[in-house]
């Protein structure tokens, strides 16, 4: 990413056009975040943005797992952007393309001298920053959804928990313990709906993501249990089959409100 001048320690950038997330276009979406002591120097995040196309339909925030990147997540933004929904996604900080400062100093998660605790438990910063560029977009907290995967989820759970939380979680091979990102008893404390996703081979994550399931909300909570992953594995996004996608969205707009009538020809009705 070639380095341009910016000022504050947030700023999200768009260009429309310039890459796809999924089915349509997708416009840069670049975070700075704090980095170290320079104000002056911060550690950019790079990501995409695709708007709803959907009057009052939800845009999906998704955060991958360790040692991933956003392009794991083309599977399912794709079969979202179908319903007219709108996806963010970004490298989180030492992954994929969100590995230098603005001066371009390296981030790494796999640096040990980097990563400390502060470098774990700043993902949730960069997610609630990431929320508000969305916000800034016209489309508020209760209607962002915030998909999660392996360490990813357990940074969306978390963030949720310290704030205003979105309006659904979605959340692929939690763990009670991921990088010291405690999550057990968390969901108690989450007022929204929640959905965890989990594989019996993936022995860890399963039995945490039903115990973390009998801490929510009974009546707006599911646990989809898979009794195997796929080729690709059993954990986070490596269970995606082109048939889970269309179930977790399937839940999703249910406890969103978006599986209203269908305009003539069974297309979802157009934003205008």
């Amino acid at each position: 990413m070639n380095q341009r001048s910016r000022t504050g320690l947030f700023i999200a950038v768009l260009f429309m056009g310039l890459g796809f997330v999924g089915r349509l276009p997708a416009a840069p979406l670049d975070l700075a975040v704090p980095w170290g002591t320079d104000e002056k120097d911060p550690l950019i995040l790079q990501g995409d943005y695709v708007p709803p196309q959907r009057e009052g339909a939800p845009v999906l925030i998704a955060l991958h797992g360790l040692g991933s990147d956003r392009a794991e997540w083309r599977p399912l933004a794709a079969a979202a952007q179908k319903r007219g929904w709108g996806v963010c996604l970004y490298d989180a900080r030492g992954h994929g393309k969100s590995r230098a400062t603005l001066t371009g100093k390296a981030v790494n998660h796999e640096d040990r001298a980097q990563r400390r605790p502060a470098f774990w438990f700043g993902m949730m910063d960069d997610l609630a920053r990431a929320s508000r560029a969305v916000e800034d977009r016209g489309v508020p907290p209760a209607r962002q959804v915030w998909v999660g995967a392996s360490l990813g989820a357990n940074v969306c759970l978390l963030t949720a928990s310290r704030g205003v939380p979105p309006g659904a979680l979605v959340l692929m091979s939690p763990g009670l313990d991921y990088a010291g990102l405690e999550v057990d008893e968390i969901p108690a404390r989450v007022g929204a709906p929640m959905l965890f996703v989990s594989a019996q081979p993936d022995t860890y994550a399963h039995i945490s993501a039903e115990r973390l399931l009998g801490q929510a909300d009974p009546g707006r909570s599911k646990w989809i249990a898979l009794e195997k992953g796929t080729a690709q594995g059993a954990h986070g996004t490596q269970l995606f089959d082109e048939k889970l996608e269309g179930k977790m969205l399937d839940w999703v707009g249910r406890v969103m409100k978006m599986d209203q009538p269908r305009s003539a020809g069974g297309a979802p009705k157009p934003k205008r």
